[in-house]
């Protein structure tokens, strides 16, 4: 859970550990953010309160407790959403060995791109290949495409600004990559 003395041409070297407590945590994030799931949740939301207020039960009320009924439906299918989203999340990370992505990793940043190694792989992420960085509260989620982010637990960290500093060097190297001038820190 350290950095490393870098090698000739790299930068940092961090090093740390993924349980499956860190891989349910990215399962629910990664599933709560999924635009499919969203858009599902939205479109099944809106047509069952759709269908509710084409009811004869509800065709003669006022709009107020139509709205009401709306949000009823919004709170319920919400709820339902989260809760299934959690039980995915848990049977996702229950279900397999995940050698590879659970235990101990290390990333270097060189000016190829970003190294992932482990036991059982090494893989060499093109810094074009990473479309966004996002610091949550507990981890660094570099995200390469939807499914596929690198997650790196803010607890490898000495301190918040070290945090700070690795991301913003990926940042650093992502853009300018990209040919692009906006750095994007969250």
């Amino acid at each position: 859970m350290t950095a490393s003395t870098p090698s000739s041409g790299s930068i940092p070297i961090r090093s740390y550990t993924l349980n499956r407590w860190d891989l349910f945590h990215s399962q629910l994030f990664a599933i709560s953010r999924n635009r499919v799931a969203i858009f599902m949740w939205v479109a099944g939301s809106l047509s069952i309160a759709w269908t509710a207020l084409q009811s004869p039960a509800l065709t003669s009320h006022s709009l107020f407790v139509k709205g009401c009924v709306v949000g009823v439906f919004a709170l319920v299918s919400f709820t339902l959403f989260v809760a299934t989203t959690t039980v995915v999340a848990g049977a996702l990370t229950l279900a397999g060995k995940y050698h590879g992505v659970l235990g101990e990793h290390t990333l270097e940043i060189t000016q190829n791109g970003l190294i992932e190694r482990t036991e059982y792989n090494e893989t060499l992420i093109r810094w074009n290949g990473i479309h966004r960085t996002v610091k949550t509260p507990k981890y660094l989620y570099l995200w390469v495409n939807e499914l596929l982010f690198p997650l790196v637990p803010l607890r490898s960290f000495e301190t918040e600004e070290a945090a700070r500093l690795f991301q913003s060097e990926i940042e650093k190297h992502r853009t300018a990559a990209l040919g692009s001038v906006t750095v994007r820190i969250t």
